[in-house]
């Protein structure tokens, strides 16, 4: 299978040459590299060029306006030509065997487009597995047996699927009709949402990169902030142990999911594939969100009952 690597690079100087090293040494060699810059200021191109001259297949393009991340990726994926597409983000570093794994996993499950993995988490100085993390989710969910689809989770509570982490078959390029032009729809989950949707979307446990986190990060900067507390509000939406301060957390995480695809949905711009792709998540959050209410107003009804007079005027927890 023929593998293109997609980075898109914004003033990434002091961090470009290690992530571009660790994809060159890969154990399994990728057949191109696809560089999108978005006009960096400082010297990254001049890093890429030098890259270049001992790696033709390390191809670079400087963007004739900033496009923001998501365009600039979409713009990346079009230009590809292999079987198999990695993204990657500039300022991350890639286990040894990341391709070679993510490569195996394809062979052996012809049905699924799309992959994504869990990840390391890397302050430039050393890495560390046991920060708290949207990855932690499905795997919480499986260990408790929880009946879930990716669809429900990434549409009810959050994205998951981190681009840095993903690989999907080119015949996704092919139904990408998103232009990226909404900052609050990221290429990643659109990707994730679409093969979701088709039951073509696998999610790997294994920690495949180091996800660098620093203060000059375009997106990604708030992936890590999230508590113990906000991870169990999510988990307890599905696994159904929950108290009434859980049921509150996580009927307000659900809505503020739901309210920012709304604003999404109701842009007159979207074109309609992506138009019924966000319908359906709504209808899918929506649905979560009254099934968690439910029952919580069954097992807590007075509580509920002035929960609901106090969202009325705070508009907390409240489906747009």
């Amino acid at each position: 299978m023929k593998t293109s690597v997609v980075i898109c690079t914004y003033n990434g100087s002091l961090y470009i040459e290690e992530q571009l090293c660790s994809i060159l040494e890969q154990t399994v060699r990728v057949d191109e590299i696809i560089i999108c810059d978005d006009r960096s200021t400082d010297n990254t191109v001049l890093l890429i060029k030098s890259f270049q001259n001992t790696n033709p297949h390390i191809t670079l393009t400087v963007n004739n306006e900033q496009l923001g991340s998501t365009r600039n990726f979409l713009k990346g994926i079009k230009r590809t030509s292999g079987n198999i597409i990695f993204l990657s983000d500039q300022d991350d570093y890639w286990e040894p065997n990341k391709v070679e794994r993510m490569l195996d996993v394809f062979r052996q499950n012809p049905t699924i487009e799309v992959i994504a993995t869990n990840g390391y988490f890397y302050d430039g100085k050393e890495s560390s597995d046991d920060k708290v993390s949207v990855w932690n989710i499905p795997d919480l969910l499986n260990k408790e047996k929880v009946d879930f689809t990716y669809f429900e989770v990434i549409t009810s509570l959050t994205n998951f699927a981190t681009g840095a982490s993903m690989a999907f078959r080119n015949n996704i390029k092919n139904l990408l009709m998103y232009n990226g032009e909404h900052e609050e729809l990221l290429h990643d989950e659109y990707i994730a949402l679409l093969a979701c949707q088709r039951n073509t979307f696998l999610f790997l446990e294994e920690k495949l990169f180091h996800y660098r986190i620093h203060p000059d990060q375009q997106v990604g900067s708030e992936f890590f902030k999230l508590n113990h507390k906000r991870i169990n509000y999510i988990a307890k939406a599905f696994l159904r142990k929950n108290t009434f301060e859980e049921y509150k957390g996580a009927l307000k995480v659900i809505s503020s999911k739901h309210n920012n695809t709304r604003k999404i949905i109701n842009l007159t711009s979207i074109d309609k594939q992506t138009h019924e792709l966000l319908q359906k998540s709504l209808n899918t959050s929506e649905e979560k969100f009254q099934e968690i209410y439910m029952e919580m107003k069954k097992r807590f009804p007075v509580k509920t009952m002035v929960l609901n007079f106090i969202d009325f005027f705070t508009r907390k927890r409240k489906l747009l």
